[in-house]
């Protein structure tokens, strides 16, 4: 049985519910080059969906799912569900 890594467990808390994760800028995205590649298919996260719809989405993102089969996320896509649940509709 594995045992319990605690300071992996420190690193992924969110103590401060109230506070949003902010976007890493694109220079901290290494997984995606200057050119789109074919390769293995995608788990798209939330933040796809949202970048992808406000327009911040980099075009690279865009060409890589014309190239790759995209897999859409139970729980992206329930997130985002949540959240327009949520919005006033005023």
């Amino acid at each position: 049985m594995a045992e319990f890594d605690f300071a992996a467990a420190l690193r992924w808390a969110r103590f401060d519910p109230g506070a949003t994760l902010a976007r890493r800028s694109d220079r901290e995205l290494p997984f995606l080059g200057d050119r789109p590649e074919a390769g293995q298919e995608l788990l798209l996260d939330t933040c796809v969906y949202i970048d992808g719809l406000q327009g911040r989405a980099p075009r690279v993102v865009a060409d890589l799912l014309e190239l790759r089969h995209p897999n859409h996320s139970t729980v992206a896509i329930q997130e985002l569900m949540h959240t327009v649940g949520v919005l006033d509709p005023r």
